[in-house]
């Protein structure tokens, strides 16, 4: 393990340590062994969450690193396209190779791809291009489609909070013509960014359809949510959806 640390291959250098009979979490540490815990990116996304700084996990995959340097996603699985975690996935096919990533500097590591609205939060709309660009181009080179979709739906939000909404526009567009009659999982959201974007463009007459078509998608998962408390916290989540519609259709002519 010290290895890896040393080779910065981890979320956190922290480790909690306990004895047997103690306990790490639910977990009981067993007679004669000792337990380890050590941070995982989701207790990261649990921090900035708590800080008011949302991230969105994409998909975990594998993570090739030669020289030392991280090169590019050999696996991927999509989070909304299983339900499995892909880490348990690639660990029991034995996909990975973090000794020889961490002794050479040449190997396989677990890694996740987020999508995170740190920079816009923080109002630096520039680096959050960037970022967002990187992960364009990365979805595109390896033909993950609705990944392209969601990069290019959150470059166009970049490109209404600089005030280009032209250019936003055209980002938008991009989404919808690759969407289609297709209603991925987060359908809701790219369908409510172009809503908002022909709104800023003064074309408020033609949101309405797409305002629509994002709350029928947000019912329609609310449905295949069978616990009552994460139903409510999902639509709780996407109220700003479902109020703009209520507002919009509210005002619409017959």
């Amino acid at each position: 393990m010290s290895k890896v640390f040393k080779a910065g291959i981890c979320v956190s250098y922290l480790v909690a340590v306990a004895r047997q009979g103690e306990q790490l979490g639910e977990i009981v540490v067993p007679r004669g062994m000792i337990g380890f815990a050590t941070v995982c990116s989701i207790v990261v996304n649990g921090a900035l969450l708590r800080a008011g700084v949302p991230m969105d996990s994409r998909f975990g995959g594998i993570l090739d690193i030669r020289d030392r340097k991280t090169m590019r996603f050999v696996e991927l699985i999509h989070y909304a396209g299983s339900s499995l975690d892909p880490s348990g996935v690639f660990i029991r096919g034995k996909m990975t190779t973090v000794s020889q990533a961490a002794g050479k500097g040449r190997g396989k590591v677990l890694a996740n791809f987020k999508l995170g609205s740190a920079m816009l939060c923080a109002g630096r709309t520039e680096v959050a291009e960037g970022h967002l660009q990187i992960a364009l181009d990365l979805s595109r080179e390896m033909g993950l489609a609705i990944q392209e979709m969601q990069s290019l739906a959150a470059l166009s939000r970049v490109k209404l909070l600089s005030g280009d909404a032209a250019m936003a526009l055209e980002f938008s567009s991009k989404v919808i013509e690759k969407l289609g009659d297709d209603m991925p999982p987060d359908a809701n959201e790219l369908h409510f960014t172009h809503a908002k974007v022909l709104k800023a463009n003064g074309r408020g007459d033609e949101s309405l359809p797409h305002l629509e078509r994002a709350r029928l998608s947000v019912l329609e998962r609310a449905e295949t949510i069978q616990d009552d408390t994460l139903r409510g916290g999902f639509l709780d989540a996407c109220r700003e959806i479902l109020t703009a519609w209520e507002a919009e259709a509210s005002t619409s002519p017959e």
